[in-house]
């Protein structure tokens, strides 16, 4: 179930409040250029907000390089405001401590497989479950070159929309906006979104804090549980100090359980948890086999887009069997 109880009870069925899907890509603004568009981080809108010690920007450009393709002569220096859904493997030395820009993007180039760049695991994910890859906007903070961040939500909404039609890019798309109702934000978690944001359509974006007092995240309740089965197991260590440099050694006991679920008919691991239970902290690693596929009930705080965030055991379920445990289920189809 959803968390209603941190948002203002007068946002719910309200016309002048929308709901839209939180995805789980990458925070990045587009910068439209002539020639070579740019992606900028988040500090450039703690810069434009006037955010005392904003950071200098960090150009993101190297995540996805396609998108610096995405040009416009027209709507030059528009600078559109979304995410990431799409992002690539930069494969840089460990011993490269040099993480400018120029050298990130050195890097990314250098990973290309047949002249093509190559996907990073979070991006694997989202195509496996058939999720959209590009860069979805949510917002335009400036219109060739003029600050409109003034202007309410649903005006600078039919300004990213006209700017995205004109680029003609199946790669961008304006994600969609929903009534602000209980029944809709409920609908998104049954579709398998991890959240929704909901925002005031009248409403411009504030200036001097990073915080957009009408906007509330609405995300899975904290005390979400579901059930998963185990497949593996980590054996924990003990007696290492970091003061002496004596490294832990291993010491027969478990340090966690991986858990899986059924997904599309195969099984899928989900996550690891690590506050066992004392008879599987004991016992799980020296006698597996009595462990092995069973189900356990775990509090998550969402997913990822690969496992679940911060697993927690819960309960056994000797009532359920591995067969019991299907992702799509207990999770949506779209995860």
């Amino acid at each position: 179930m959803p968390i209603f109880e941190d948002a203002p009870d007068h946002i719910w069925n309200d016309p002048n409040w929308v709901l839209e899907p939180k995805e789980d890509g990458e925070r990045a603004s587009l910068q439209l250029a002539k020639v070579l568009s740019m992606l900028v981080g988040r500090n450039r809108q703690d810069f434009l907000k006037g955010v005392e010690k904003a950071g200098a920007f960090r150009n993101l450009t190297y995540r996805n390089p396609y998108l610096e393709n995405i040009t416009s002569m027209k709507y030059e220096n528009s600078l559109l405001d979304g995410e990431m859904t799409e992002t690539f493997k930069v494969a840089k030395p460990k011993d490269i401590n040099d993480n400018s820009p120029g050298m990130l993007r050195h890097y990314n180039a250098a990973s290309k497989v047949n002249g093509v760049f190559v996907w990073d695991k979070y991006t694997v994910t989202r195509y496996i479950n058939g999720d959209f890859l590009g860069y979805v906007v949510w917002d335009c903070l400036f219109y060739k070159g003029n600050d409109i961040r003034e202007h309410p939500l649903w005006k600078r909404r039919e300004v990213a929309k006209v700017i995205i039609k004109s680029l003609c890019d199946p790669k961008i798309i304006l994600i969609p906006q929903y009534p602000c109702t209980k029944e809709g934000l409920q609908k998104l978690f049954n579709d398998g979104w991890e959240g929704a944001v909901a925002k005031n359509l009248d409403h411009p974006i504030p200036v001097g804090q990073r915080t957009h007092t009408n906007w509330w995240k609405l995300k899975g309740d904290d005390n979400r549980t579901v059930d998963a089965f185990v497949i593996g197991v980590t054996e924990g260590s003990s007696g290492g100090s970091g003061l002496t440099g004596v490294k832990a050694q291993p010491d027969g006991t478990a340090a966690s359980l991986t858990l899986a679920m059924y997904r599309k008919g195969k099984v899928f691991e989900v996550g690891k948890v690590k506050n066992l239970p004392e008879d599987a902290h004991l016992n799980a690693f020296s006698n597996f086999e009595d462990f092995n596929h069973q189900v356990m009930e775990v509090k998550i705080s969402g997913w990822d887009g690969k496992r679940f965030r911060w697993p927690k055991f819960q309960k056994w379920r000797e009532d359920k069997g591995p067969r019991d445990c299907v992702f799509e289920e207990q999770m949506g189809k779209k995860k």
